[in-house]
């Protein structure tokens, strides 16, 4: 049992001193598109530095889901970037990009997006000389109407990264975009996990 508890006090001790990756964070993206659900329309992904002085950023979406997407639609395009949906789909800062494609809507759309690299930076280490935004917008058939959103540009998420690197999100009404746990988060999870069975079998085995 004493083994067991070095081996469990070895690992977390492990866990503490390995730096947090906080150049990389991931976000849980849903929009609700029930009032356009069997409708088609067009999805717009950006991410966009706002100067060339900005450091490297990447973007990548996995997990698209929630709409038939139409990749042999005509009006599709896709600019500076490297995939496709429904991932893995990757943008870089340092060229101009865009992603448009055609797809019919379900009732609630929904995708994971992870952005990492130099100018990404919880702690607002970064020296960035200005941010970036990763943006989703929706455009109807007709491609003359922004959809689930009010905002004058038709913007309805976007993830911000400021020049210190700390990012923060917005979404319209109907749409959310919420950080989600590291790796090594969940791994200390786990471990916390294990450390309780090891205690409770020695507890057992005490009795």
């Amino acid at each position: 049992m004493r083994h067991l508890l070095s081996i469990a006090s070895a690992l977390l001790l492990a866990c503490a001193v390995v730096p947090a990756h906080a150049d990389t964070v991931t976000y849980f993206v849903t929009v609700n598109t029930s009032s356009q659900a069997g409708n088609g329309g067009y999805i717009d992904l950006e991410l966009n530095a706002g100067s060339l002085g900005a450091q490297d950023i990447t973007a990548t979406v996995n997990g698209f889901n929630g709409a038939v997407l139409n990749p042999g639609d005509p009006n599709n395009d896709a600019i500076g970037t490297t995939g496709s949906l429904p991932g893995p789909l990757s943008f870089d800062n340092q060229v101009p990009n865009d992603y448009f494609e055609n797809l019919t809507f379900g009732n609630q759309l929904n995708f994971l997006v992870t952005l990492s690299g130099d100018g990404v930076s919880t702690s607002g280490a970064s020296t960035s000389d200005s941010g970036t935004i990763f943006q989703l917008s929706f455009l109807d058939p007709s491609l003359s109407n922004f959809l689930f959103s009010s905002d004058p540009n038709g913007v309805t998420a976007e993830i911000d990264v400021a020049a210190d690197g700390t990012l923060s999100t917005a979404a319209q009404p109907g749409a959310s975009v919420a950080a989600t746990p590291e790796p090594a988060t969940w791994s200390l999870v786990g471990l916390a996990g294990v450390l309780g069975c090891v205690v409770l079998q020695r507890k057992r085995l005490s009795a």
